[in-house]
C-alpha cells in the first residue's frame, strides 16, 4: 500500500491532520507498557513461559479471594480429568494389544468387557468433570471482575484531588478499566492452561512410556504456532495503547455530534459537517491500524502454519520409521498416533491459553499499576480528630503552586474565618480565589504555611473529618443523572431517608413549587438520556444545588458564584438565606464577581495574583481607595446612567 512522505498511510496522515487541527497535536498515551522502553518487545515465548507460574499464582489468588469453594472445585476437576485421560489412553493401548494378540473372537471380547466398561466410565467421568470445571470458572469470572472493578473504584474515589489534575494519573486510571475485565478473563485462560497442562502431562507420560523420542517430536509440532501467537499478542497490545488517545478523540467527536447540549451550536454554526469530517478522518486512521495488524497477523500465521506442517510431517515420518524398525508394537503405534493427536491439540490449547493469559496479564498489570498509584496518592484515612464544637479556621502564610506552573496560585495568605461569619473573597479572574477555597476545604493541602481547624493542623488532621464539616455550593456543581431527591441527598447519603430533612432543604431553596411540577415530583429523573427523564433549567438546577448544600450538616459553607443562574429577585433572596446561615452560627466563605452581593458579608478579602492585598468590611473598603472600590465602581457604572434616569422619573 502506498505511503506518504511521512511514512504513514493516507488514512493515517488524514487522521493526524485532524488531530493536530482539533486537539493541537498528534497525541500519544505514555503509560502502562509504553513507559517501560520496549520491554514488551523483548519478552518472547521463553520469557512468557517464565512468567507463567507467577501469573498462575496471581490468578489463583484472585479466585481464592472471591470464591474458595469454586476454586477448589475447579482444581479438583482438572486434576481428576488428567488422571482419567491417562487411564483411558493406557486402557486403549492394553485393549488394542490384547485384541491384536488374541484375535477378534467372542472369547476375546468377553475378556475385554470390563476394560471397555472402564474406558466408557472414565470417558463419562471426563465429560462430567469438564462440566464441573466449566461451571466453577463461570462462577469465578464475574466475581473476579466485580471484585477488581470495585477495588479500583474504591481506591480511586479516595485519592487526592491533585491526582485527577495530573494527566498521567488519569491515563493510568483509564487504561486500568480494561484490566478489570482482564482479571476475570484470566481465570478462563488459566482454566484452559490447567486443563491442557494436565492433559499434556498425561499424554506425555503415555508417549514417554511408548518411546522416549515421541515427546520431543510433540513439542516440535507446537512451538512455531506458540511463537506466532505471542508475537501477535504483543503487536495487538502495543497497538491498543498507541491508539488509546486517538480512540478517545474519536469518542469525543461522536459524543459531541449526538449530545443535546452541543446540538444548537452544531446546527446554527454549521459545525456538524466539519466535526463529522474530522471524525471520519480519525476513524479511518484507526481502521488503517487495524488493517495493518490483520495483515501482520495473517503473514505470521501463514509462516507458522507452514513450519508446523513440516514439523508434523517429520514427526509422523519418525513414528513410521520406529514401527518399521519394530521399535513399537502395532497397538503402541496406534496409541502413539492417538496420543500425538491429543497431545498436539492439548499443547496448542496450552500455547493459546498462555498467549491469552499473557495478553490479559498486560492489561491486568495496568489495573495493578492504577491501584498502586491510587494507593500512593490516597488521602490518609487516619489523623488527629477535630474538636466537636464549631471551630475557628485559621490560615497562616498559606501558599500553593500548581504542578508545572512557575508562579504560585496562592502565596502568603493569612486569613481567619470564625463561626457565624461571612467572609467574601474578591478579585479578578486568576487571582487565586477558587484555589484558596479548595485549600480551606481541605481538597488541597498547603505547600507552605498552615491551615488549622480549631488549632488542629490540617496536614495532621483526619481529612475525612474535615470534609464532614464542609459543604460546597459552586457554579460548576455536579448535575447528577439521578432523581431530584437523590440530587439533594447525595451530599449526605447517611440521612437520605430523613424526609423531614429533605423537606427543610427543599423549602430553604424555595424549590417546592418547582419539584411539585415535575412528572413524578422529587422522584423524577433529571436526565433526558434515560426514558422518563426530564431536563430542567439552569436556575432550577441551582435551586437543587442550594438544597443539596443545606441538606448537609456542616460548619463551613463554601459558595463559589452560587447564584449565577438565578434571576435578580431569587439571587437577592438566596444571599439573604446564606446570610441567615451565618446568623445561625455557620461559617460562610463566599466567592463572587457580583460585588453588590458582598454587602452582607462581615469581611471582604481582596486577592490579586494569589496575595491578600486588602481586607475589611464592605463599607470600609468602599470608603477608601483600593482594588475593591475600583471594581465596585466599574460594575456600578454599567447601570449608573440608567439608574439615574429611573430615579429622575
Amino acid at each position: 500500500m502506498r505511503r506518504g512522505a511521512t511514512g504513514r498511510l493516507p488514512a493515517e496522515e488524514a487522521g493526524a491532520t485532524s488531530e493536530r487541527e482539533l486537539f493541537g497535536s498528534r497525541l500519544r498515551v505514555e503509560h502502562g507498557m509504553l513507559r517501560h522502553d520496549g520491554a514488551a518487545e523483548r519478552l518472547g515465548f521463553a520469557g512468557m513461559a517464565r512468567r507463567l507460574p507467577r501469573l498462575f499464582v496471581q490468578t489463583m489468588g484472585l479466585a481464592l479471594r472471591v470464591d474458595r469453594g469454586a476454586l477448589l472445585l475447579f482444581l479438583g476437576a482438572e486434576a481428576a480429568q488428567g488422571i482419567a485421560s491417562a487411564y483411558i489412553l493406557l486402557s486403549v493401548n492394553a485393549v488394542l494389544g490384547a485384541a491384536l494378540h488374541l484375535g477378534i473372537t467372542w472369547d476375546t471380547l468377553g475378556r475385554l468387557v470390563f476394560p471397555l466398561v472402564g474406558i466408557s466410565t472414565a470417558a463419562t467421568l471426563v465429560a462430567v468433570l469438564k462440566a464441573a470445571s466449566f461451571g466453577a470458572t463461570g462462577r469465578l469470572q464475574p466475581k473476579i471482575e466485580r471484585s477488581a472493578g470495585s477495588e479500583l473504584l474504591r481506591r480511586v474515589s479516595r485519592v487526592e484531588l491533585q491526582a485527577f489534575e495530573d494527566p498521567a494519573f488519569r491515563a493510568v486510571v483509564e487504561s486500568a478499566h480494561p484490566g478489570t475485565l482482564a482479571a476475570g478473563r484470566m481465570i478462563q485462560s488459566t482454566s484452559a492452561i490447567t486443563n491442557s497442562a494436565v492433559s499434556l502431562v498425561a499424554m506425555s507420560g503415555v508417549l514417554t512410556a511408548l518411546h522416549p523420542l515421541l515427546l520431543p517430536l510433540l513439542l516440535l509440532i507446537v512451538v512455531p504456532k506458540g511463537w506466532g501467537a505471542v508475537l501477535n499478542a504483543r503487536r495487538a497490545y502495543r497497538s491498543m495503547h498507541a491508539q488509546a488517545e486517538h480512540v478517545r478523540q474519536e469518542q469525543v467527536l461522536a459524543r459531541l455530534l449526538t449530545e443535546h447540549q452541543a446540538a444548537p451550536e452544531i446546527r446554527v454554526h454549521g459545525a456538524g459537517r466539519h466535526l463529522l469530517r474530522h471524525h471520519e478522518a480519525i476513524a479511518a486512521g484507526a481502521e488503517a491500524e487495524l488493517s495493518r495488524l490483520a495483515g501482520q497477523a495473517a503473514r505470521t500465521q501463514v509462516l507458522t502454519s507452514a513450519v508446523t506442517g513440516v514439523t508434523t510431517l517429520l514427526a509422523y515420518a519418525a513414528l513410521v520409521s520406529m514401527q518399521d524398525a519394530h521399535r513399537t508394537a502395532v497397538a503402541g503405534f496406534a496409541t502413539a498416533l492417538l496420543a500425538i493427536r491429543l497431545g498436539t491439540a492439548g499443547l496448542q490449547r496450552l500455547v493459546t491459553g498462555m498467549d491469552q493469559l499473557y495478553e490479559q496479564s498486560l492489561f491486568f498489570g495496568d489495573w495493578v499499576e492504577a491501584c498502586r498509584e491510587a494507593e500512593r496518592m490516597a488521602i490518609p484515612d487516619r489523623g488527629e480528630p477535630l474538636p466537636q464544637t464549631v471551630v475557628t479556621l485559621e490560615l497562616s502564610g498559606v501558599g500553593y503552586t500548581y504542578r508545572g506552573r512557575p508562579e504560585p496560585a496562592v502565596r502568603d495568605v493569612d486569613l481567619t474565618i470564625r463561626p457565624g461569619e461571612v467572609v467574601a473573597l474578591v478579585g479578578e479572574n486568576g487571582s487565586g480565589k477558587t484555589t484558596l477555597a479548595k485549600v480551606v476545604a481541605g481538597l488541597y493541602l498547603p505547600q507552605r504555611g498552615t491551615v488549622r481547624w480549631g488549632g488542629v493542623d490540617v496536614t495532621e488532621a483526619d481529612r475525612f473529618a474535615v470534609f464532614d464539616r464542609v459543604a460546597l455550593l459552586g457554579q460548576d456543581f455536579k448535575r447528577w443523572p439521578f432523581t431530584a431527591r437523590s440530587n439533594i441527598t447525595v451530599s449526605e447519603f447517611g440521612k437520605a431517608h430523613d424526609a423531614e430533612a429533605v423537606a427543610r432543604a427543599v423549602a430553604y431553596a424555595d424549590a417546592e413549587t418547582f419539584l411539585a411540577s415535575l412528572p413524578a415530583g422529587s422522584e423524577t429523573l433529571l436526565d433526558r438520556s434515560f426514558r422518563g427523564g426530564v431536563e430542567v433549567s439552569g436556575g432550577q438546577w441551582q435551586r437543587i444545588a442550594l438544597a443539596r448544600a443545606r441538606f448537609r450538616d456542616f460548619d463551613l459553607l463554601i459558595c463559589d458564584e452560587p447564584t449565577s443562574a438565578l434571576d435578580p429577585a431569587s439571587e437577592i433572596e438566596a444571599y439573604q438565606k446564606i446570610r441567615g446561615l451565618a446568623d445561625a452560627g455557620k461559617s460562610v466563605l463566599l466567592i463572587t464577581h457580583r460585588l453588590a452581593s458582598v454587602r452582607s458579608a462581615d469581611r471582604v478579602v481582596v486577592l490579586e495574583r494569589g496575595r491578600v492585598i486588602d481586607t475589611g468590611t464592605p463599607d470600609e473598603l468602599l470608603n477608601r481607595p483600593g482594588k475593591f472600590r475600583d471594581l465596585y465602581v466599574l460594575q456600578a457604572s454599567q447601570f449608573g446612567s440608567a439608574a439615574d434616569r429611573m430615579a429622575d422619573a
